[in-house]
């Protein structure tokens, strides 16, 4: 194995252990230790076969690390081969590897802190184009339009629409050739703000001025990529996720409230 192949299978390698060592040791057990057929069954269920571990004079237990390994190593022969190759430094480097992830078994944490990151500015990507949809279907016409007359609430069949057989949606059929660009975050909100007239960013946030709380929600995103993408092992608190949850929370009632001041649009 060379040096580039090492630091991609370490980096590979954190976050294995850290999806073995969080699932055993807190979601699966949703923090009551189970009996040993639990997990058996669990792993089953989830179609990786359970690797049970024998020790002296003592209980046998469920290795979910050693379930994932032989599950892996069923579809790739020289998995096992680059596994023993990753577990201590090769080289006289620093491990980017592990330091490229941002976790490991020593800290698992920032392993559900930052999956949970992810998750969180997706939701609210998810929102923007639910807002957009409705728009477009409601508001077909955007700020050109003078009058909207009385509120409608927007209902929850436009943004489930499921596309017909051709892929094409009808809810408005504009959504049928928009929804793939208005999926990139620069795009859908050029459309908001060219369009609608929306703003995406907090009328107000702990006190920043309007510049620095663009500049702030770009960090957000800057770190969601560098997580996302393997870039950077970032570190996200617990305080980090709370305001960032906050700032999201901020923002939809921005938005919520702009739909239906400008737009009589209940969202």
């Amino acid at each position: 194995m060379n040096e580039l192949s090492w630091v991609v299978f370490r980096q590979v390698e954190t976050i294995r252990e850290s999806l073995a060592f969080t699932l055993k040791d807190g979601a699966v057990d949703w923090g009551v230790t189970k009996d040993i057929n639990f997990y058996k069954e669990w792993l089953v269920d989830q179609g990786v076969p359970p690797v049970v571990a024998k020790y002296p004079n003592k209980d046998e237990k469920i290795c979910f690390l050693s379930s994932i390994d032989n599950f892996i190593s069923n579809s790739y022969p020289n998995y096992m081969l680059a596994k023993s190759a990753t577990c201590a430094s090769r080289y006289s480097y620093e491990d980017i590897g592990k330091s490229r992830s941002g976790i490991g078994w020593d800290n698992l944490p920032n392993f559900v802190i930052t999956a949970a990151f992810i998750r969180l500015l997706g939701s609210m990507e998810q929102f923007e184009l639910d807002v957009l949809k409705s728009l477009l279907y409601y508001r077909p016409n955007g700020k050109s339009e003078e009058k909207f007359g009385k509120h409608i609430l927007a209902d929850i069949d436009v943004i489930t629409e499921e596309p017909n057989k051709d892929g094409d949606y009808r809810k408005p059929a504009i959504w049928t050739w928009m929804k793939k660009s208005a999926e990139n975050n620069h795009e859908r909100r050029k459309i908001l703000k060219n369009v609608y007239g929306l703003e995406y960013a907090p009328i107000e946030f702990e006190n920043m001025s309007g510049k620095n709380i663009r500049k702030f929600y770009n960090s957000l995103y800057e770190k969601r990529n560098a997580i996302a993408h393997g870039r950077l092992g970032i570190i996200i608190t617990l305080s980090d996720y709370c305001k960032a949850e906050v700032f999201l929370l901020r923002l939809i009632e921005r938005i919520t409230k702009d739909c239906k001041d400008k737009y009589s649009l209940l969202i």
